[in-house]
């Protein structure tokens, strides 16, 4: 492992906030991370990923792609759906994993220009890489784009479990999402979800 990589894990393990990677050994705490105390208990709890979507990987290799233990996956391999519980426009593939048990998990979310996911947070570490298009995250209880990270393709984020976070995409975008499962998402003020909805 390089040093980059084992000082990057060491943060994460050390300090219960989110962490940007944005180029070689570029590594830097976000600022207004919310503390433990700061959380209020009255959230809405939505499961973006609903029992019939995770119950098998909605990707999958072919049989040929199988040898010696290892799984290819191509672009054309993915299976692209609509991203259960939020308005429509996203779109997810599971890649391997259930999302439903403590297990290790691998998605990609597509999504359409200007798409935003109010503020959240998950129970489990969350760790996104963009492929493509750009990726805005905000740390906090609200929107507030003048105050959010701005991540590229090849950038990384790794937001630690129960941190509230908030993302909007510029372009299309797709990002892939790992960590532990079972995954859940928390939103902070479902309201901000209502209206999303009633705008589409």
């Amino acid at each position: 492992m390089s040093e980059s990589c084992v000082s990057a894990a060491s943060l994460a393990s050390e300090k219960r906030e989110p962490y940007f990677l944005t180029g070689p050994n570029y590594f830097e705490s976000a600022k207004d991370a919310l503390s433990m105390k700061q959380f209020s208990r009255n959230f809405l709890l939505l499961s973006m990923l609903t029992t019939c979507l995770v119950s098998a990987p909605i990707s999958h290799a072919s049989p040929e792609a199988v040898k010696k233990g290892v799984i290819y996956i191509t672009e054309s391999d993915l299976k692209w759906k609509p991203l259960p519980g939020m308005p429509e426009g996203a779109q997810i593939a599971l890649i391997t994993g259930d999302l439903s048990k403590p297990e290790r998990y691998i998605f990609r979310l597509k999504l359409p220009d200007g798409y935003v996911i109010p503020s959240h947070w998950h129970t489990n570490d969350e760790e996104t890489t963009v492929i493509s298009g750009t990726f805005n995250m905000g740390i906090g209880d609200n929107i507030n784009k003048s105050e959010a990270k701005v991540l590229n393709a090849g950038d990384f984020a790794l937001v630690s479990g129960r941190v509230h976070h908030y993302v909007w995409s510029t372009g299309e975008t797709i990002i892939q999402d790992e960590g532990m499962g079972p995954r859940d998402t928390i939103f902070v003020n479902p309201e901000e979800l209502k209206k999303l909805f009633k705008n589409k």
